[in-house]
């Protein structure tokens, strides 16, 4: 059964992705978590290796 959900579905993704809540609703980042998932990795280095990104920053000195 669990087959042919993943195949309708996709893999399941890791449930904790350092997005917390207060009992309140309020939303949080936990840092150590969110900043170690693969995919956010892997925007910040494209982020730190962007030219554009570089240009703007020489510009705003």
């Amino acid at each position: 059964m669990k087959e042919i959900i993943f195949k309708l579905f996709g893999e399941p993704t890791s449930r904790d992705k350092g997005v917390r809540g207060t009992s309140s609703g309020k939303l949080f980042i936990d840092k150590k978590v969110f900043y170690n998932r693969a995919e956010v990795k892997a925007v910040i280095k494209k982020m730190e290796n962007s030219e554009s990104i570089k240009k703007n920053f020489e510009l705003a000195k």
